[in-house]
């Protein structure tokens, strides 16, 4: 009997150092796996339900689309700009209001807006894709005479505008980049149109993922002409979200839908200077 006790003690000491001691099983052509001792912390985006995701990106989209009007509206400028030089008309290039702060350095124009903490950055290339070695906008070549340093180079048809904007408000960091083309000849009246096609994408929002979108259109220099058209994608919950508009001056027009497989979520509608989310047919949100 005594023996057997002294048996028993034994193994539930050894079970015990077992239990304390977890080996993972091994069974062959299985790599074993090491689980954490705490569960992953939950983060920002993961918390948040997927309504607000959605609503979130249909908001995200009206203010991008406004973004992006604003640099549409620098091809404007660019083109009464361009066409000014042309007709040598010195002094409306010099008083020009909307490139008065921008500078010039090593074949870059770039402006920054300390009341919206936008970056602008602008250079043209020639029909060769190499930039102009001087400045052809005639920000610094004038200086006090009415004479330009050179005239306006007639290969030079293309530009680029890229647009840097960190948002408090969201939290998170658009990048654009905005392409012109000016026709070979630019006119000595009336006015001239200008082809536009960009690429931009939006980092570290919390409500979505990998937003990307590309926009095309067209503006003419007298300001006549103004259609911008945008298309979005953007992943929420592995899913990624859809959508194409097109927007003036102001942003968005019409009704534009935010989709999901082919699925419409929500809507886009714009009410005046008023662009509404609805869902179910619910205002869900609004910006003005």
């Amino acid at each position: 009997m005594e023996n057997k006790c002294r048996l028993l003690a034994i193994a539930s000491v050894a079970l015990i150092a077992l239990q304390g001691c977890w080996v993972p099983q091994v069974v062959q052509g299985v790599q074993p796996q090491i689980f954490p001792s705490q569960a992953p912390v939950a983060t920002e985006i993961s918390t948040l339900s997927l309504e607000s995701k959605q609503v979130a990106l249909a908001t995200r989209m009206i203010t991008l689309a406004q973004e992006a009007a604003g640099a549409f509206e620098i091809s404007v400028d660019l083109g009464a700009h361009r066409q000014a030089l042309a007709n040598h008309l010195y002094y409306n290039v010099k008083q020009s209001s909307q490139f008065s702060q921008w500078f010039f350095n090593d074949g870059l124009y770039t402006y920054y807006n300390p009341a919206t903490g936008t970056r602008y950055g602008l250079n043209f290339l020639d029909n060769q894709a190499q930039k102009p070695a001087f400045d052809v906008l005639g920000f610094a070549s004038y200086g006090s005479e009415p004479l330009p340093a050179k005239d306006f180079p007639a290969s030079v048809t293309h530009y680029q505008i890229t647009q840097e904007h960190f948002s408090a408000i969201n939290n998170d960091n658009v990048k654009l980049q905005l392409n012109g083309v000016w026709p070979g000849q630019i006119p000595l009246r009336g006015s001239f149109d200008t082809a536009l096609s960009g690429t931009g994408s939006l980092q570290k929002n919390s409500h979505f993922e990998d937003l990307k979108f590309s926009l095309t259109g067209n503006t003419r220099s007298d300001g006549a002409i103004f259609d911008g058209q945008m298309a979005f994608s953007a992943v929420i919950n592995q899913k990624v979200y859809n959508g194409f508009g097109r927007f003036d001056r102001q942003g968005l027009l019409g009704s534009v839908d935010l989709e999901q497989n082919g699925q419409s979520v929500a809507q886009i509608i714009r009410q005046g200077q008023t662009w509404q989310v609805q869902m179910n047919q619910q205002v869900v949100a609004s910006v003005s």
